[in-house]
């Protein structure tokens, strides 16, 4: 490496031991320093890919949940309009009061029956 050769010129240039543990003590800091970016990049790429994954596990999960609960409420609407479930029974199984249901059902573009 460069630091290297440049700790090894610098003995060649000064001579001695104090030359010498000054030369190592030098190429042991730069080396610490490279080592040091090098982990720093290593380090914060794997914790950008460990963050995505997490990211990714977590937008499956809540995209799961999110489409259960849409199924759920898509089958409660259709047994609703199919008149399978009372609007009041449909309102409880999704608790809510009758006219959230009847509002919420009519805007996801179901026909609420007419109550008898």
């Amino acid at each position: 490496s460069e630091t290297l050769s440049k700790a090894v010129a610098y003995y060649k240039e000064k001579e001695g031991r104090g030359a010498m543990s000054e030369a190592v003590r030098k190429y042991a800091m730069e080396y610490a320093k490279e080592y040091a970016k090098e982990y720093a990049k290593e380090y914060g790429e794997e914790q950008r890919r460990e963050g995505m994954k997490a990211g990714i596990k977590t937008g499956i999960e809540t995209g799961i949940e999110t489409g259960i609960q849409t199924g759920r409420r898509t089958e409660i609407f259709l047994s609703v309009q199919d008149r399978d479930y009372s609007v009041n029974r449909g309102a409880e199984k999704l608790g809510m009061s009758v006219d959230e249901f009847e509002k919420s059902m009519s805007e996801a573009g179901y026909r609420v029956p007419e109550l008898v």
